[in-house]
């Protein structure tokens, strides 16, 4: 089977998180999925799987080689694994996990938080907004239905309140704009 779910994050919820933070990326076919950065290699098995889809791009100002998951779409994607990026840390579930969608991540939290008979609220990062936008891939949509498919935004739901958080004051005006049932913190 295809395990999506990296195990710190169901832990955080056993352990009494009372929010879940992923940072989002966009896929070349417009589907956020969870990774901390766009340059998937640290973080994945990509280079093995894909090597002559390395490139340099110019993010927020700043010249990156590597492999981008703007490149790939969703599809593509689910044939890498995950790993941990940070020395130190324990590697015993490198290559098990696929990249987990924000709606995969969406309903995990639901069904913990259900599991656990508490809310647990999601407060996702989108990562290089600005740039995602200046390609043609803006995360407000598919934000927000997700958001509003998995019942984040309905009033009464266990987890009615959810959060974004992000770095650009302009997108988190947009998302603002577009959505009266949240709290943008910029």
């Amino acid at each position: 089977p295809l395990l999506l779910a990296p195990p710190g994050r169901i832990f955080a919820v056993e352990m009494g998180a009372d929010f879940i933070e992923p940072d989002l990326v966009s896929t070349k076919d417009g589907v956020l999925i969870a990774r901390h950065e766009n340059e998937l290699s640290g973080t994945t098995d990509v280079a093995e799987r894909f090597p002559d889809r390395k490139r340099t791009r110019v993010i927020d100002g700043q010249s990156v080689s590597g492999w981008f998951s703007e490149d790939f779409t969703l599809a593509e994607l689910r044939t890498l694994r995950a790993r941990q990026p940070f020395p130190g840390r324990p590697k015993e579930h490198d290559d098990k996990f696929a990249i987990p969608t924000f709606e995969e991540m969406l309903a995990l939290i639901s069904r913990k938080s259900k599991e656990a008979g508490r809310p647990v609220g999601v407060y996702p990062e989108t990562k290089h907004p600005a740039f995602f936008a200046s390609i043609g891939l803006d995360f407000e949509a598919p934000l927000l239905a997700a958001l509003e498919g998995h019942g984040w935004a309905s009033t009464g739901t266990l987890a009615a309140t959810w959060r974004l958080k992000n770095r650009k004051a302009e997108v988190a005006a947009a998302l603002g704009r577009l959505h009266e049932r949240r709290e943008v913190l910029a």
